[in-house]
């Protein structure tokens, strides 16, 4: 695999190694690309709110995490969204750990004719989502495809796990494009 497709593989790396490099939702050049998986026009902005999340354990301010984001579409890549937000006050677990930024991005790929929407939410230790990645939490659903109406007039993706410190069992995130 040459740079230009490891570079392009992002942060759904996963399922994106499986595909095809002929799949739709897979395809990485250069510059702002419409999304060949949304059925009308590709957003350039989607609002991200995130919900329910809470303090667990020795966490605290953990529901600093809900609000409203948005996020730009990423360059080089059809189908991703994502921004840096930094997070005031910290999240702080223990002494050593606390989360001061965190990254929120939206994928959509196809795999085989299932269309899925990720949502992941990165922690980070420093401002401006640098220093070490501390979790994420994951959230997805699936829509039968071939593409997916882009506008998403407030569309909910379900929690899938995380590897962070805060409680987000309980979390919602919902897109809607700007």
């Amino acid at each position: 695999m040459d740079s230009l497709e490891w570079r392009c593989l992002g942060m759904d790396w996963r399922r994106l190694r499986i595909m095809p490099w002929g799949k739709r939702g897979s395809r990485c050049c250069c510059g702002v690309i419409e999304c060949t998986l949304c059925s009308g026009a590709t957003p350039s902005q989607l609002s991200v709110v995130l919900a329910g999340t809470t303090n667990c354990g020795t966490c605290s301010n953990c529901s600093g995490v809900n609000g409203t984001y948005v996020l730009d579409k990423v360059d080089g890549f059809d189908c991703r969204w994502s921004s840096c937000f930094d997070i005031d006050p910290d999240i702080t677990a223990t002494a050593a750990t606390n989360t001061s930024s965190l990254s929120i991005a939206v994928v959509i790929t196809d795999l085989f004719g299932t269309i899925y929407v990720d949502g992941l939410v990165s922690f980070f230790s420093g401002n401006a989502c640098d220093g070490f990645t501390l979790g994420t939490s994951s959230y997805q659903s699936s829509v039968a495809g071939p593409t997916i109406d882009c506008g998403f007039s407030s569309y909910g993706v379900l929690y899938q796990g995380t590897t962070h410190y805060c409680n987000h069992s309980g979390s919602t995130m919902s897109i809607t494009a700007v």
